[in-house]
């Protein structure tokens, strides 16, 4: 079994090749010797995107990998198994900083002055890392329950407005920053509404342990312990 979670975002100057090498190039590196090699069906566990390819270089070339994945699973179904998780808004601890929950809990927790924001009415279904992670271990020991190629929603399955999220991790920093809604335009093609469909990976037996509160409060509690 492989299970993939690297990818680029172009939050950090990269190049469309170079998102491009990350979210194409090097999984497809990894099925090409999956698909070389010897011995029975691998099971390819790959971290995918909600988000629709017109959003962005990353969208895009997330999509097109989990379309090369139906297509090689096509092409040999006895060596391949291909599962895309359409991941939503992943937040925890130790998160990069140019991850929008990240960024958006640094600067309340340090009371910048201004913090400027789109108008948040996007609906977001943020999930905490723990749920990810058991969300991963449930598929990986249910592989027999699904398709040659299948998707599975990875996601909370409730979205509130980004507004809302914003609000609520500045409650509960304390903060004294000044929260400009509006300040930014949104991005061309901005998805208005992410919000995973769980049933199916509840009926492989997967249950949330955090509400976004909770995840929240144990984000603060491990990014800023003494």
């Amino acid at each position: 079994m492989i299970v993939h979670t690297a990818c680029a975002y172009g939050r950090q100057g990269e190049t469309a090749l170079q998102v491009f090498d990350a979210n194409v190039r090097l999984g497809m590196l990894l099925l090409d010797g999956v698909l070389g090699g010897a011995g029975g069906r691998v099971g390819f566990i790959n971290t995918g995107t909600a988000l629709d390819s017109a959003v962005s270089n990353y969208a895009l070339s997330k999509q097109q990998f989990a379309r090369w994945g139906d297509m090689l699973v096509k092409q040999n179904p006895a060596r391949l198994q291909f599962v895309n998780v359409r991941l939503q808004h992943m937040f925890g601890p130790g998160d990069d900083r140019s991850k929008f929950a990240t960024h958006v809990l640094h600067a309340c927790q340090q009371h910048q002055p201004k913090l400027a924001l789109t108008a948040g009415e996007q609906r977001r279904d943020f999930i905490y890392i723990d749920d990810v992670v058991s969300a991963y271990d449930v598929l990986a020991h249910q592989m027999n329950q699904l398709a040659g190629f299948d998707q599975v929603d990875v996601g909370s399955g409730d979205a509130p407005p980004i507004r809302a999220f914003v609000k609520q991790l500045h409650a509960m920093t304390g903060s004294r920053t000044e929260l400009q809604f509006g300040a930014i335009p949104y991005r061309a093609n901005e998805a208005m509404l992410c919000q995973a469909d769980t049933r199916r990976l509840q009926s492989l037996g997967w249950k949330s342990a955090y509400s976004l509160e909770q995840g929240i409060q144990k984000t603060i509690d491990l990014e800023f312990k003494s």
